[in-house]
């Protein structure tokens, strides 16, 4: 199984080396905007943010007062995002992964399945903005089983994910149901909060033929969602 990560994973570095990062957003994501106070009312949290790239959802989230935990296992996003946001990290390493501290945002550079509970502290908000939808489907379960490893018992998440025609391409990003979603969450409240169409700004899967291309919008958590 690492195996099989090792090569998911050096697809996506070779992303970054090549600047081939479409699904990477300057601003911050529209539905951390729309729905943020649903997750993360009642704060400050500790909010865990998988796959994290260099998104500025990180400073936007650090702002707010929350401890914020990214991880990344391209060190060179990371070091992108300090020097876009002009910061000077603390670099330490830890159990043989790379923690970048900067008052209340620490970023992790290595692979996720690596990081446990010693290294993001009790985090109980989860933003997963585009960690999903960039695993394959035989990574996807591990990736889903080890979030709730690692997070608090009162965790909640907010859940980006996207469906397409899986005949026009195999991903990535990858197509993740709804179905898919509750099923890889047993036990925990699943709430779809908004789905739209988002092919007409998306010219990269026009001219691949898709008719229809949907993100939609997802609240988890344990117990009745807000």
């Amino acid at each position: 199984m690492a195996r099989e990560r090792d090569r998911a994973y050096e697809l996506w570095r070779q992303k970054w080396r090549d600047g081939d990062i479409p699904f990477h957003r300057d601003e911050i994501h529209p539905d951390l905007l729309n729905y943020g106070d649903r997750l993360l009312g009642g704060g400050p949290h500790r909010v865990l943010v998988p796959l994290c790239g260099k998104s500025p959802d990180l400073m936007w989230l650090a702002k707010r007062g929350h401890e914020v935990i990214g991880v990344e296992f391209v060190e060179d996003a990371l070091l992108q995002f300090f020097a876009e946001h002009e910061l000077s990290p603390r670099a330490e390493p830890v159990d043989g992964l790379k923690m970048y501290r900067w008052e209340n945002l620490t970023l992790v550079c290595g692979d996720i399945f690596e990081v446990d509970r010693s290294h993001v502290g009790e985090a109980d908000r989860v933003w997963d903005r585009a960690a999903l939808i960039a695993l394959p489907a035989h990574l996807r379960g591990d990736y889903t089983r080890h979030l709730r490893q690692i997070t608090s018992a009162d965790w909640a998440m907010l859940l980006s994910a996207i469906e397409y025609d899986t005949a026009l391409m195999s991903g990535p990003p990858f197509s993740v149901s709804e179905e898919e979603i509750r099923q890889s969450f047993p036990g925990s409240d699943v709430k779809r909060l908004a789905t739209r169409d988002t092919l007409p700004h998306n010219p990269r899967m026009r001219a691949r033929g898709h008719t229809w291309f949907r993100e939609s919008t997802y609240l988890l958590r344990d117990g009745p969602a807000g």
